[in-house]
């Protein structure tokens, strides 16, 4: 699934409880932090897309190569792409070591004057061998992370304290 970001100019958007994350917020194969919260009118109306927990996320644009695991559901931006696999025949687990194994495979793929990435049809033309369903999910997970996202920080009163 690809990713986008819901209009700035609307900041109702950006007063929700869903995490939105870029690219940037991968760091070592995990969500770093999340920055951004937005609304389900965010996502209704924009091309951003909530991969749920426990689906892969690659990033695709300006950074490309790094992988994680969904801990929580995520909203994404056009930075990433969501790899919802049908999970009776494919581990995610093992996707993530395959797509962490075969990032200067994508590095070199990478293309782009002002912005860097990898296309669509790169990324769905990437061939990998699948053992069968029992061998696959003998990988080991990766590191821990968070299994709820964090709060999005208190609302902020625009009135002045009272002297």
């Amino acid at each position: 699934m690809n990713g986008g970001t819901p209009s700035t100019k609307i900041p109702e958007y950006w007063k929700g409880r869903i995490p939105w994350i870029t690219g940037a917020d991968v760091i070592d194969q995990k969500i770093s932090k999340v920055r951004r919260y937005i609304t389900p009118e965010a996502v209704e109306n924009s091309a951003t897309h909530v991969i749920p927990k426990g689906m892969l996320l690659l990033v695709t644009r300006t950074g490309v190569g790094k992988v994680a695991i969904a801990p929580f559901d995520v909203a994404i931006s056009q930075d990433l792409t969501g790899i919802i696999p049908p999970t009776d025949n494919i581990c995610v687990k093992y996707l993530f070591w395959i797509f962490s194994g075969v990032n200067g495979h994508f590095l070199n793929m990478n293309q782009g004057t002002s912005i860097n990435g990898i296309t669509r049809s790169d990324l769905m033309n990437f061939v990998l061998s699948l053992p069968p369903l029992s061998q696959n999910k003998t990988v080991s997970p990766p590191s821990s992370a968070p299994s709820t996202p964090p709060s999005p920080p208190p609302k902020r009163s625009s009135q002045k304290p009272k002297n």
